[in-house]
């Protein structure tokens, strides 16, 4: 756990401008309410990413493609339930915050217990990723924090 800071500033002259340096101050030390604002970036990132079958993603081989076909399940990369796409694109139930969130961090994720194979590939399947962000969606989540810190504001 991390320690606790008190910000501590000292302004001279302006009480209001005081004031708005204080509550950026309290608003950096805990970023957590900013999360109803990044989690929709996360999940329209994520559901890219799938749609897209990576980028990088290597393709099924013909006869996995037709096994998961023959059993009535999705043929696409990662889909075949549904379950692990759903759980990172949906950022009003799926998309799960890790509950090592602290004050000055967010996690995102899933809990779908087979993700991690996926992410790193295993000595039988290749790294399929499904969590990774692109530099303009990290951007725009970095710009969403920043204006809750600086502005309050959660977008």
């Amino acid at each position: 756990m991390a320690p606790t800071v008190t910000p501590v500033v000292e302004v001279v002259g302006d009480k209001a401008a005081a004031e708005r340096i204080m509550l950026v101050g309290e608003r950096a030390l805990d970023v957590r309410p900013a999360r109803p604002a990044i989690a929709p970036i996360f999940a329209t990132e994520e559901r890219r990413r799938f749609d897209m079958e990576g980028p990088g993603w290597e393709q099924l081989q013909q006869d996995t493609r037709d096994r998961k076909e023959k059993m009535g399940l999705d043929s696409r990369i990662l889909r075949a339930t549904g379950a692990l796409f759903h759980s990172l694109t949906n950022p009003d139930g799926g998309v799960e915050a890790s509950m090592l969130s602290s004050p000055q961090e967010l996690r995102f994720g899933t809990n779908v217990p087979y993700a991690g194979f996926h992410q790193t590939g295993t000595s039988r399947m290749p790294a399929r990723p499904p969590i990774e962000l692109s530099p303009a969606a990290a951007q725009e989540m970095t710009v969403a924090v920043q204006a809750y810190i600086v502005e309050g504001a959660v977008v």
